[in-house]
């Protein structure tokens, strides 16, 4: 299930939301209670590692280490 980012209209929180894919339904906000919410476009973090990256630990991107 993704994790939705919203920020309050009314009182500015922002806050986390789980919510499955399909769902309809209506969030408010954990703070003053309203539904007025803007959804907020969050970064997306991907696992793993891709060309050229290294992990913590590694001095350079020639690690033999890592797994």
């Amino acid at each position: 299930m993704p994790i939705y980012e919203f920020q309050c209209n009314q009182c500015g929180m922002t806050f986390d939301q789980l919510c499955r894919i399909n769902w309809q339904g209506s969030v408010k906000c954990p703070s003053c209670g309203k539904e007025d919410l803007t959804k907020i476009i969050s970064q997306v973090s991907g696992l793993g590692r891709g060309a050229g990256d290294h992990c913590s630990s590694c001095s350079g991107k020639s690690c033999n280490g890592c797994n």
